[in-house]
């Protein structure tokens, strides 16, 4: 047996459907038992929210991130350089690193704590290190 969508605001052809809409103080919010996969639009925070993992998570909105780029140059001591953000430990895959242009493997040749990235070993004198990084930001322009 089918069931209908009893929403008025879904459309014939439409592209869109609208979410249920409340402050974080809503029912919605505060209902008894909530599960993963419930989405609703915050008007206290002006953010859709989903419910996962037993709590309310902003959902990423649309736009550009701002990637932040951090340049140094290998001295052949130095392993420890302090990036623009902060991560935490065992997320290296959450940044990009290049040396002289060449991809370096997260964990592997190197690792990242707080605002350091410290790599295995020194990067030689005079080479180029990018890190590329904040692309998980929900901050968009």
């Amino acid at each position: 047996m089918g069931r209908r969508i009893k929403n008025l605001e879904i459309k014939s052809r439409a592209y869109s459907v609208r979410l249920p809409v409340g402050s974080s103080t809503s029912p919605i919010v505060q209902a008894q038992n909530p599960i993963d996969g419930q989405m609703y639009f915050n008007t206290s925070t002006g953010n859709a929210e989903i419910f996962y993992n037993g709590s309310w998570h902003g959902v990423g909105l649309v736009g550009r991130a701002l990637i932040v780029k951090d340049a140094f140059v290998g001295d052949g001591l130095q392993v420890t350089w302090v990036m623009a953000n902060s991560y935490l430990s065992g997320h290296e895959a959450e940044i990009l690193i290049f040396i002289d242009g060449v991809f370096q493997n997260p964990g592997i040749a190197y690792t990242v704590s707080g605002y350091n990235i410290t790599f295995t070993s020194a990067p030689n004198p005079g080479v180029s290190i990018v890190a590329l990084h904040n692309f998980n930001s929900t901050k968009v322009q």
